[in-house]
């Protein structure tokens, strides 16, 4: 068994917040883009500045997603940033959060990226949180362990 807890760095804040903000800005994105087209071709059968205040309107809800998380950052890690971690010798992970519990199988991790002192968790359903690891963070088990039990989906990045 490896068990991760304890607060976290403000490094690993920063970087999920801005996980977070990335797929923010990307769904935002998709649906902002099918609503330009939709307008544009709105905008050729009725009033072009109507139209063009509405795509400003769009621009200002994409930048204001991008900012959101930095916005209110206390509440955002507090959904962000498991309490608790627990992983079993089968690879099955038991993340906590403020508001839910989850428990996911190692077959539903996408990857794993170590960035330096953490580890970014990806699941592969989009209703499954991701999960951050802090290295210092271990109270159970050990590092070497967590290696060999994900070794196939582990992504270094610098």
């Amino acid at each position: 068994m490896i068990e991760f807890y304890g607060d976290y760095s403000q490094e690993a804040e920063n970087f999920v917040l801005k996980q977070n903000a990335k797929q923010n800005v990307v769904c935002v994105s998709l649906v902002a883009l099918l609503l330009t087209v939709v307008l544009l071709l709105i905008a050729f059968l009725c009033d072009f500045w109507l139209i063009m205040f509405f795509e400003i309107a769009l621009v200002a809800v994409i930048v204001i997603t991008w900012f959101a998380p930095y916005l209110e950052r206390k509440k955002h890690l507090r959904l962000l940033l498991p309490e608790k971690v627990t992983i079993d010798r089968d690879g099955t992970i038991f993340a906590t959060w403020q508001d839910i519990s989850v428990a996911e199988p190692k077959d539903n991790i996408k990857k794993i990226i170590s960035k330096g002192d953490c580890y970014y968790i990806v699941f592969r359903r989009a209703r499954a949180r991701d999960c951050l690891l802090q290295k210092s963070l271990l109270r159970v088990g050990n590092i070497e362990d967590f290696e060999r039990l994900f070794a196939e989906r582990i992504v270094r990045k610098s």
